[in-house]
């Protein structure tokens, strides 16, 4: 693979040893892929993985950059899972003092390391602090988070890891995968004619269409134009049942204004029709029939201010059934301007909890720490209108039965305490 100079530099260790690594790293990670050369990022969304250690070294990776005063060089923020901005949060859901002070501590680190704790799964939401412009290559975490940004914004990333950290430390990326304009075209063309009525709907497409396409680059045609939280359903979905970094939405993803744009002149392979009866499949495999409700999850990916305003306009005036846990989800940022608007206190007073965590990743109750532990445990019958979220429940929460649907029936399930199939 071709490095420039400075990349040479950084490799053999004239930046110190973490920048070495990091640049050993991601030029490995090129050879495995086949990539030419190297690229400059705009930006990176990253995890800061605390245990990560240089191979033969007794320090973590995180307490050697801080001693070789080691910068991120391009814009980048992080995603530290369990930070909540409200204190009473960490005792509902039952992080102690010392995990607490593990959270902080990483949030510490990150900012002396030049990363913006923007805390969330979802950047695109955070307006200039992650929403680079059409075309520009980033590094990012969170698979919702990749397809939403190739999808919806025709940015260019992969699906990363810590190699997202190493971008964000080196400002350089090998040129594989979805940076490359072929690997971007367009294979299988699926044609809408289902009605999608909210964003359960979407979310069911977005799954079912990931089933067929696994690694493909699915063409999405017919589709009325999502609200972003319509676009966040179906893209977290196209990212669970199958591995899709970028789907074409015809009229929505930039690059892809007509389907010839799309398959960049080319034809699609094979073309599907997604009916009505499509998405009724999604939604018998994973609803059970109706029964009490006990814990109703919303906000995965987590949901803009747009998304509070209107969860709280549905619950304004009414209260959620006492045997009833409800979470609502969304960025630190986000939550605090719908405090600012009052949107916070009607659903507190409704009963709802407003937190910044992630049930995937949570490392309270219920989360995949507690659940491992106790083998046992379950949150009991569990509703959401995230097929991201109700994928990955099964190990999070270990339900004993799961609702799927719309936000208007979570809400009403919520007041009701009984799930309406």
């Amino acid at each position: 693979m071709k490095l420039t100079d400075d990349d040479k530099r950084k490799l053999e260790g004239e930046y110190g040893t973490v920048i070495a690594h990091a640049m050993r790293f991601l030029a490995d990670l090129g050879e495995a892929f086949d990539a030419e050369e190297m690229i400059d990022l705009d930006f990176a969304h990253v995890y800061t993985i605390e245990d990560y250690r240089i191979p033969g070294h007794d320090k973590t990776l995180l307490a050697e950059a801080l001693e070789e005063n080691v910068k991120c060089v391009i814009p980048a923020t992080a995603w530290i899972s369990g930070f909540e901005m409200d204190e009473n949060i960490y005792r509902k859901i039952s992080i102690d003092d010392e995990k607490r002070e593990k959270i902080q501590a990483r949030i510490e680190v990150s900012r002396r390391l030049g990363i913006t704790c923007i805390n969330t799964c979802a950047p695109y939401i955070m307006c200039d602090q992650s929403t680079p412009s059409f075309g520009a290559h980033i590094a990012s975490i969170e698979s919702s988070a990749v397809s939403y940004f190739n999808s919806a914004l025709g940015i260019r990333c992969n699906r990363d890891g810590i190699s997202a950290l190493f971008g964000a430390f080196t400002g350089r990326y090998p040129n594989f995968g979805m940076h490359l304009d072929e690997n971007r075209k367009g294979r299988h063309l699926f044609k809408i004619e289902a009605e999608l009525k909210n964003t359960a709907d979407y979310s069911a497409a977005g799954y079912h269409i990931g089933e067929i396409c696994g690694l493909d680059v699915p063409v999405v045609a017919n589709m009325p134009r999502p609200s972003t939280e319509e676009m966040q359903g179906f893209c977290s979905a196209l990212a669970v049942s199958g591995a899709v970094s970028l789907a074409h939405i015809v009229g929505v993803t930039p690059e892809a204004p007509t389907e010839q744009a799309a398959f960049q002149g080319g034809k699609p392979e094979r073309t599907y029709h997604i009916t009505n009866n499509d998405l009724d499949s999604v939604y018998e495999k994973y609803n059970s029939p109706s029964d009490k409700v006990d814990f109703i999850c919303l906000g995965c990916p987590h949901m803009s201010i747009h998304d509070i305003r209107k969860y709280s306009e549905l619950l304004k005036g009414k209260k959620v059934r006492s045997n009833v846990t409800v979470w609502l989800m969304s960025s630190v940022q986000n939550i605090y301007l719908a405090k600012q608007e009052g949107y916070i206190d009607i659903l507190e007073q409704a009963g709802v909890t407003v937190l910044t965590t992630c049930p995937i990743n949570n490392p309270g109750i219920p989360g995949p720490n507690h659940t491992s532990i106790n083998k046992d445990y379950s949150i009991g019958n569990f509703a959401t209108n995230s097929m991201k979220l109700l994928y990955y429940s099964r190990n999070s929460f270990r339900p004993k039965k799961t609702f799927f649907g719309s936000t208007e029936q979570c809400i009403q399930a919520a007041v009701s305490g009984t799930w309406e199939c």
